[in-house]
């Protein structure tokens, strides 16, 4: 029985295939881009569960910048962004607060996770209000926000580690 497709256009589709899945998820796990929806504005507050068992409050955090980034450990956008966060941690950890509410609902999982990859950083868990207090359509986001409480950055995707560290700079 012959196949409808030569095996030369079976070779492309498969090719056509791989390049769409490479593109796709080397970024992240939705296309990377800046996203300006919640710039110049208030964030909204949030109360996030965080790995230790105990609770964050944006609000209670005003006074100083916070840098937030959503994620998963099976997010290859958001693996990617590990290392730079961590650089960031080390140099600004004790003047910006760091906050990663992660999709993985597993506390054993996240715990591993987290320690096999020596994060330093606090990290919770994301809950249903807060995806949609915060249009959360795909991650990683990161947002930074200011002392006051405004959204001073908000991407979608693979951060500019430079330009994230410029704008911690002159919130400083």
């Amino acid at each position: 029985m012959q196949s409808f497709f030569s095996a030369k256009h079976r070779a492309a589709t498969v090719t056509m295939l791989l390049i769409a899945a490479i593109a796709l998820f080397s970024g992240g796990c939705r296309s990377e881009h800046a996203t300006r929806g919640f710039t110049g504005q208030p964030a909204p507050d949030f109360t996030l569960t965080m790995l230790d068992g105990s609770e964050l409050t944006l609000s209670e955090l005003q006074g100083r910048p916070v840098l937030v980034e959503f994620w998963a450990p099976w997010c290859p956008g958001c693996l990617h962004n590990i290392p730079p966060l961590k650089e960031l941690y080390a140099r600004y950890g004790e003047v910006v607060t760091f906050v990663a509410p992660s999709s993985e609902t597993g506390r054993q999982a996240l715990e591993q996770f987290v320690a096999d990859h020596a994060i330093p950083y606090p990290v919770g868990f994301v809950n249903r209000r807060l995806l949609a207090d915060y249009r959360i359509s795909g991650i990683p986001v990161t947002m930074l926000i200011d002392a006051e409480g405004m959204v001073r950055y908000h991407h979608l995707g693979q951060f500019s580690s430079a330009y994230l560290d410029e704008l911690i700079r002159e919130m400083l």
